[in-house]
């Protein structure tokens, strides 16, 4: 990974899973998801295996990111669908992992031109609890699973728009 990760405990599967729950949380955040299916993909098959299966037996990063997905995915009450996508066919992503070197109004503006739209490309930002709760899960620092309830019950009650939830 990087000089940061010496021991490599973080994979980059792992960043991809991170990815995932962020694309479904914004989703999620965005759209009234209750009882619908969710269709999300990704060209890491390790990370498409993680997903589908939902579990691991392992004490490590990736079961405390599938525990956030499992949460996750409960409180909206959503149905996850993941499936594959060649890189080839998902330039968006393949530019978003990319240009590094373009700030984020330069990407924005990048896509919108790169790839035009009815409307226009907007910059989806994470609530602190969610990112919190995704760097604890990195860093296998999450114990116990009502951390994680706390965790996304207050970062999701800072979305009135959802209506009455029910878990």
């Amino acid at each position: 990974m990087t000089f940061a990760n010496p021991l490599r405990k973080i994979t980059n599967s792992d960043l991809e899973l991170v990815g995932g729950l962020l694309h479904l949380d914004v989703v999620a955040r965005s759209f009234d998801t209750r009882e619908r299916t969710l269709l999300s993909k990704t060209d890491n098959h390790a990370t498409l295996f993680w997903q589908r299966k939902g579990s691991t037996t392992a004490n490590n990063a990736t079961s405390q990111l599938l525990c956030l997905f499992g949460i996750h995915q409960r409180f909206h009450r959503y149905v996850p669908r993941h499936d594959c996508i060649s890189g080839s066919s998902n330039p968006l992503a393949d530019d978003a992992s990319r240009l590094f070197e373009l700030n984020d109004a330069q990407l924005l503006t990048h896509f919108s031109t790169t790839f035009p739209q009815k409307e226009n490309f907007k910059l989806a930002t994470v609530s602190p609890q969610l990112l919190s709760g995704m760097i604890s899960a990195l860093h296998n620092k999450l114990s116990r699973v009502d951390q994680e309830w706390t965790l996304f019950w207050s970062s999701c009650l800072q979305f009135p728009n959802l209506g009455s939830l029910h878990l």
